[in-house]
């Protein structure tokens, strides 16, 4: 009976084995893939939450670095643009040399100035620069040495960009650790040669500011100064101030308008104290108090309009484009497709597409041109158009959650205005900082919604 139960338990090895290979081999595949399954699940979690970590400290990263030029532009522009910083030390250099109205009252005949000659001087700070990098940490050497790079490498992105746009020989050679501005009622005088100064007999008055002048701010700010911002902005807040409290020499005292050109670059800057400071500064103003509050909120009433304005047109003929290009982009690729399975020629659609591509280049054009209008510095405007077309391409390209799509258009228009509004209430103010600023919390506004919207929405979309 054993026997018998054991032969039947054994039995022959050919009836079983095919159904229990086929067990066996069943329950192995199953968990070979389960194992499969899980080490790819586990691959791409791995390199999500990667992603996701790298990604959340670029955005940390981007909103420290934002509000960092936030602060600057803020420093900077409460110190030389609403406050008279160098005006008192460019005064007593007046008034020491006998330049200034008080000075002139004893003499009979005083001398008429027609040109103003402002020099700031940063050859002899380097040497105070290494004596103070000797006495600091390593780390704010570092910053010095980076910022000096920058600045080098920004100068001479902008020379050569100004080189081929601009055809103004009127200039003095660059000279190293010396700014030259020169400041005159008339622009005429701006585009006189020396000969021709020296051959009019055009008085001058020269006034010299220092690289490490206490007026210039703390150390930071005037590393910043000398490295990356420049001394134009300073200048020219400082001029339009004096002209605004009358306190310029001779005939330039009571001038309503004047130029102030960079020797160095050849720009050129028309300065109206009544359009930059509509309430005043001086003592004057105080019987005209009314009628330039009055004329203070017309301009800054006038500057969001404005502003408001050229966000929408601009936005539109670029999200216009956009389409247009995303339409006929796609109705190319659909002919191709077709052209390339019946292995039929394809050059006479290209050139049809490519010509009638061409149809977008005037709109281009017509916008870059519309924003020379309104902004004096064409790399400026071309900076804009460039930022545009990125925001509106990454709007319309890189949304999938409800949450991106609705704010962050809403964010993008937010900042963009916000820099057109500073640019058209300060004139003088640091548009590049402003700008740079408005691009850095932009570039936040996209970090954080890919870290918490935009990339785990990706991620579950791939893992279906």
């Amino acid at each position: 009976m054993s026997a018998a139960s054991g032969g039947a338990d054994d039995g022959p090895p050919a009836s079983r084995t095919p159904s229990a290979r086929f067990t066996a081999g069943g329950l192995g595949m199953s968990s070979r893939r389960r194992v499969v399954g899980y080490d790819i699940h586990h691959g791409l979690l791995s390199r999500a939450i990667s992603s996701r970590v790298l990604l959340k400290a670029l955005e940390t990263i981007a909103g420290v670095h934002s509000m960092l030029l936030l602060m600057l532009l803020l420093s900077l522009h409460f110190r030389f643009v609403r406050h008279d910083a160098c005006v008192e030390l460019l005064s007593q250099q007046l008034a020491a040399r006998g330049w200034t109205a008080q000075a002139q009252q004893t003499v009979y005949d005083p001398p008429q100035v027609d040109l103003l000659v402002i020099q700031v001087h940063t050859a002899g700070t380097a040497s105070a620069w290494h004596a103070l990098d000797a006495r600091s940490p390593p780390i704010r050497r570092l910053r010095r040495e980076l910022m000096q790079r920058v600045g080098r490498v920004g100068k001479q992105l902008a020379g050569l960009f100004r080189n081929a746009t601009e055809t103004n020989q009127s200039r003095l050679p660059a000279e190293r650790g010396l700014y030259h501005f020169r400041f005159a009622r008339d622009r005429g005088f701006l585009v006189l040669e020396e000969q021709a100064l020296e051959k009019y007999t055009v008085q001058r008055a020269q006034l010299d500011l220092e690289a490490l002048d206490a007026c210039l701010g703390s150390l930071d700010m005037r590393l910043y100064l000398e490295h990356i911002v420049g001394y134009e902005t300073v200048v020219a807040n400082a001029v339009a101030q004096m002209m605004d409290q009358e306190r310029l020499p001779g005939a330039l005292q009571k001038i309503e308008r004047g130029f102030l050109k960079n020797m160095h670059t050849g720009s050129i800057y028309a300065l109206s104290p009544a359009e930059l400071y509509p309430v005043g500064r001086g003592k004057h103003d105080r019987r005209k108090l009314l009628a330039r509050v009055a004329q203070m909120v017309r301009r800054r009433f006038g500057a969001l309009l404005t502003s408001f304005f050229m966000m929408c047109t601009v936005g539109s003929l670029v999200a216009f484009a956009l389409r247009e290009i995303h339409r006929r982009v796609w109705k190319l690729t659909m002919e191709l497709q077709q052209r390339l399975r019946s292995h039929a020629p394809y050059s006479d659609v290209l050139m049809v597409y490519l010509l009638d591509a061409l149809v977008l280049v005037p709109i281009v054009t017509g916008i870059l041109f519309f924003l020379f209008e309104f902004f004096e510095d064409y790399v400026l405007a071309l900076a804009v158009l460039i930022v545009a077309w990125l925001c509106e391409l990454f709007v319309m390209v890189s949304r999938r959650n409800n949450v991106s799509l609705f704010y962050l258009p809403r964010l993008f228009f937010a900042y963009f205005i916000a820099f057109h509004v500073y640019y058209f209430t300060y004139p003088l103010g640091f548009v590049w900082i402003a700008f740079f600023t408005s691009v850095s919390f932009m570039h936040h506004a996209v970090l954080f919604v890919w870290v918490r919207y935009e990339f785990p929405e990706y991620t579950r979309q791939r893992s279906r």
